[in-house]
């Protein structure tokens, strides 16, 4: 059930976006970099594809390609702290929240915290093996 798994990554991302900062920091390993793992929650060609197979519905698909564009829009400071502040109380990033939530509303689903199973973080590597 691919488009069931894709589907299940893009709710995650969206339920990272939306989530206050406090989960998302103690949510996310603490080698990643918090701000990335956010924005590329959701990949607009899984949103497509998505569409295509009849798993979302054309005006889901919609409020998933202008999400996307508001992604394109953010720009994240080079200095980590400074990233880190932005996402806790910077504008941008509370209309991205305020923008998650909408499609979440859209998509039926409550907005809680994400459980990221099977994710794959920006820039790692797979986690050894104890």
């Amino acid at each position: 059930m691919r488009h069931d798994d894709l589907y299940s990554q893009i709710v995650d991302g969206l339920r990272l976006a939306a989530a206050p900062f406090e989960i998302q920091t103690s949510i996310l390993p603490d080698f990643v970099h918090v701000p990335d793992e956010i924005i590329m929650g959701v990949d607009a060609g899984d949103v497509e594809l998505l569409v295509e197979s009849g798993r979302l519905t054309q005006a889901q698909g919609e409020a998933l390609a202008d999400y996307d564009r508001y992604l394109a829009t953010g720009e994240i400071s080079e200095s980590y702290p400074e990233a880190l502040a932005d996402v806790e109380s910077g504008e941008w990033f509370e209309a991205l929240r305020r923008r998650a939530r909408a499609v979440l509303e859209l998509l039926g689903e409550d907005v809680e915290a994400p459980t990221l199973r099977g994710a794959i973080y920006v820039g790692s590597s797979e986690p050894e093996s104890p």
